[in-house]
């Protein structure tokens, strides 16, 4: 049985792992996204001041905020996948320690067991209370 929950721990930490690695990817994208933003920023500000005769009108603006307002959707999108991953990350973690913490509950009495009878106690213990009983019959 062991050897069954030691494999459902192996596949929970491999899921853990590709979890993360799933995440870190989205947490480099998420960084992409904001470097992309203001190369477009750079390119587009300058022709949007040409296409309108080299003044800067309202469309410059309605361009900043809608091309603004759609890499933070955009960036939402990857950070939310990033939480919903952790997530899942933490439910694996969460099953892990609560499937442990029983194994422990399970092993806490016979690790009892075995340190109040074991072959150092009994050694040591075992022939005191011998020579007790001899001592006490004789005696």
């Amino acid at each position: 049985m062991e050897s069954n929950e030691n494999i459902e721990d192996k596949i929970y930490w491999k899921k853990i792992d590709q979890l993360h690695n799933a995440t870190i990817n989205f947490s480099k994208n998420s960084l992409e996204i904001k470097k992309l933003l203001f190369v477009v920023i750079g390119i587009s500000t300058p022709l949007i001041i040409n296409l309108c005769g080299n003044h800067i009108t309202r469309a410059l603006f309605i361009s900043l905020y809608l091309t603004i307002f759609l890499f933070w959707i955009f960036d939402s999108y990857t950070y939310y996948y990033q939480k919903k991953l952790r997530f899942q990350m933490d439910f694996y973690f969460k099953q892990i320690l609560d499937k442990n913490a029983k194994i422990q509950q399970k092993n806490r009495f016979k690790m009892i067991i075995i340190s109040l009878f074991n072959c150092s106690h009994f050694c040591f213990y075992g022939i005191l209370m011998f020579v007790v009983i001899i001592l006490d019959l004789i005696l």
